[in-house]
């Protein structure tokens, strides 16, 4: 077994370890809020399980290419909790039509919810091993996301050079941190403080799939 092949076994484990947890929450938050912040989150663990799955198909620059919508799906739940006005929150639990879509097209992009969720961490510190790494992520990885999105220099030179395999296992510990501040968010919308502990210490003994600055982040 490579050490690809491992790795996303164990980022199956992981996911799955995740999604266990949250099962066990016998109540979650009602309201248009956490209601839309849950489908974002959602939206990160699914974009997750593709990617590994084409990874696994030897399918790595189709796979690479999910990072940004996953990011943007960590963001946009984060930003629907913590900083999102409630006429945009509205536009986001609203029956899905032709109009709702085109009034939609006006909520904040990823810059926008960035600021808005740093501009909420000031008052609110607690926010800060979420805030941080969404703001790293965004400085260090976002022109690579959109290359491969979008076609660039990345996605076309391992096309014709081929994928390594370092890099391969650097976007899916990537991957693996952003399913993992999904989980902590999902956790957050329960009255159960043993499972927001249990979620926030997951990184515990799955260490070897998740990005240095996740462990370090979660740990805070």
């Amino acid at each position: 077994m490579t050490d690809l092949e491992q790795l996303l076994a164990r980022s199956y484990d992981f996911s799955q370890f995740l999604v266990d947890q949250i099962d066990t929450a016998e109540e979650f938050a009602a309201g248009d809020r956490p209601e839309a912040a849950a489908a974002a989150a959602d939206l990160v663990f699914e974009h997750a399980h593709a990617l590994r799955i084409l990874f696994e198909a030897e399918a790595p620059n189709a796979a690479a290419a999910l990072l940004r919508p996953q990011y943007e799906s960590l963001l946009r739940a984060a930003w629907l909790v913590y900083a999102a006005p409630d006429a945009q929150v509205a536009k986001f639990t609203a029956p899905l039509t032709r109009k709702s879509a085109a009034e939609a097209k006006n909520v904040a992009g990823a810059e926008e919810m960035l600021k808005a969720l740093e501009r909420r961490l000031e008052t609110s510190s607690e926010l800060r091993g979420l805030v941080h790494p969404l703001r790293e992520l965004r400085d260090e990885a976002w022109a690579a996301m959109n290359a491969f999105v979008h076609a660039g220099l990345h996605p076309i030179a391992r096309s014709k050079d081929g994928f390594p395999a370092q890099l391969a296992i650097g976007v899916v510990k990537m991957s693996n941190g952003m399913v993992h501040m999904a989980g902590r968010l999902l956790a957050r919308f329960t009255p159960d403080e043993g499972l927001v502990h249990r979620i926030e210490c997951a990184y515990e003994g799955f260490e070897d799939v998740l990005p240095l600055i996740q462990s370090a982040a979660a740990a805070r």
